[in-house]
C-alpha cells in the first residue's frame, strides 16, 4: 500500500506527465520528437513519413498544419508558439514502415499533447495533502493490499475550471475491479477546491488532466 501512496503522490506533481509541454519548449521545437514524450528519433530511419498533421486551438480557433516528415516547417512551428494554453495539440502521423517484410500498407498514429498553463492548478495543501486524500478515499477502503494480478492501471481523466471546481471525472481506462473504479471515480468527483490554473497574467483558465495509477503497486 506505501507504493502506492508513494505513486500517486508522484503521478499527479511531476511536471509534464502524461503528455504535456510548457509552452517555453513548443517554441524552441524544430521536430515531431521535440514534443511527444518518449518518441523515439531512431523510428525515422525504419518510417517513411506520408503526412504529420498539427491540430490546435490558437486564440480560439481550430487551426493545422501538414508536413510529411519529422521536421517542422514554418507553419507547423508558428500555429505551435501561438497554442492557446490548456489546449490539446492533435498529432497524426500516416506511415509506412521500411522494414523487411512489410508490405508498405499505409498505418497511423495518433497523439495528443496538453499545453501546460504558466500557473498550473493545485490541489489544497498541495501533494502531501493529495495524497492523504486519496489514501482516505480509496487506499483505507480496503481491508486487504490490492491484488497486483487481478487489476492494472486505472486512467482518469477530469478538469479543474476556472473557479477550482473538478469537473468532467470519468475513468477512460478501467482497472478491471469494479470497486476501485467506483472509489476512484467518486474520489475524483467529490475532491475539494482546487487553486485553478493561470496565464502569466492572471487570467484563471481551465485545466485538463490525463492521469495512470499503477494500482497493482510497483
Amino acid at each position: 500500500m506505501k507504493n502506492i501512496i508513494t505513486l500517486l503522490s508522484i503521478l499527479f506533481f511531476i511536471p509534464g506527465f502524461s503528455q504535456s509541454v510548457k509552452k517555453e519548449k513548443l517554441n524552441e521545437a524544430k521536430s515531431f520528437s521535440d514534443i511527444v514524450l518518449g518518441y523515439p528519433a531512431a523510428l525515422n530511419h525504419i518510417l517513411d513519413y506520408a503526412s504529420v498533421n498539427i491540430q490546435v486551438s490558437c486564440e480560439g480557433k481550430i487551426l493545422s498544419a501538414q508536413n510529411n516528415n519529422d521536421l517542422l516547417n514554418a507553419e507547423q512551428k508558428n500555429i505551435l508558439s501561438n497554442a492557446d494554453q490548456c489546449s490539446d495539440i492533435e498529432i497524426k502521423i500516416k506511415y509506412s514502415a521500411q522494414t523487411l517484410g512489410t508490405d508498405g500498407t499505409i498505418r497511423e498514429m495518433n497523439f495528443i499533447v496538453t499545453v501546460l498553463p504558466d500557473k498550473e492548478a493545485v490541489f489544497p495543501g498541495g501533494p502531501e495533502e493529495m495524497t492523504k486524500y486519496f489514501k482516505r478515499t480509496l487506499i483505507d477502503k480496503f481491508a486487504n493490499p490490492i491484488d497486483p494480478r487481478k487489476v492494472g492501471p486505472a486512467r482518469i481523466k477530469f478538469s479543474v475550471n476556472e473557479n477550482g471546481e473538478v469537473i468532467d471525472g470519468k475513468i477512460s481506462n478501467p482497472s478491471f475491479d469494479p470497486k476501485i473504479d467506483e472509489l476512484l471515480l467518486e474520489a475524483i468527483n467529490k475532491m475539494p477546491k482546487w487553486k485553478p490554473a493561470e496565464t502569466a497574467q492572471g487570467l484563471k483558465i481551465k485545466q485538463h488532466f490525463n492521469v495512470s495509477i499503477p494500482l497493482g503497486g510497483c
